[in-house]
């Protein structure tokens, strides 16, 4: 097995001798398909999908009624979440995010105690 030296870079790959081409993005930026999530649409989809859960249990709601209520088309919605298992945990953690402050006292006993007891109080909560 040949082992190849680093030598500095003249824009060719050593191994292959095609160009390289320099980019100025980082390598862990992730890239992603398609156009962006509407932050209108994602918030009607959620809002939408909290409304029809205080309706109705999951198991009855469907990828169309969210699109319905949402005013977006299904491929919209299934551009973004696999599921509507997976709209629904978005939403609820839209919820919580609105009603919850995570603590930080330093001691992890009493932050978690605490997240819980507010976790507790908020399903607890009448809609």
């Amino acid at each position: 097995m040949k082992v190849h030296k680093a030598e500095p870079s003249n824009g060719t790959d050593t191994l292959s001798g095609a160009k390289r081409v320099a980019s100025d993005k980082p390598m862990t930026e992730k890239k992603t398909r398609g156009r962006q999530r509407s932050s209108e649409s994602q918030e009607a989809i959620l809002k939408a999908t909290a409304e029809l859960l205080t309706e109705k249990p999951l198991r009855d709601v469907t990828i169309e009624f969210i699109a319905t209520k949402a005013g977006v088309g299904k491929v919209t919605i299934y551009r973004w979440w696999p599921t509507k298992a997976y709209i629904a945990l978005d939403a609820y953690l839209r919820i919580l995010a609105k009603h919850i402050t995570v603590p930080d006292t330093g001691d992890i006993k009493t932050d978690l105690t605490t997240l819980l007891r507010y976790s507790m109080n908020l399903a607890a909560m009448p809609e």
